[in-house]
């Protein structure tokens, strides 16, 4: 008789695989780029209920969403920084076909 292998006992095998060929680099830069996506998703939340305040003119409810904004903001120049970082890392670490 035939020994068939399952899908399950397969993809373990190609997880593995797969993984040991992926730069560091790349999933480090796939990551920030999340985080960053996230963070401004966030900081167009925060401004809704900013400009909701400002319209309706309630100054106290402007400046404690502005708080949050500056600190969602700060974050986001963070990880902003670090993507340039990994950016540079990587291509100054690359070899070009014209470097050979």
């Amino acid at each position: 008789m035939k020994h068939v292998k399952l899908f399950e006992d397969f993809t373990p095998s190609v997880n593995e695989g797969m993984s040991a060929n992926i730069p560091k680099m790349f999933l480090k830069h796939g990551a920030v780029v999340k985080k960053i996506r996230e963070l401004e998703d966030k900081q167009k939340e925060l401004a809704t209920p900013y400009f909701k305040a400002k319209d309706e003119g309630d100054k106290d409810a402007m400046k404690a969403q502005m708080e949050l904004m500056r600190k969602n903001q700060k974050e986001l120049d963070k990880y902003r920084k670090n993507l340039v970082s990994i950016e540079a890392k990587y291509i100054h670490n690359s070899e070009m076909p014209w470097d050979k």
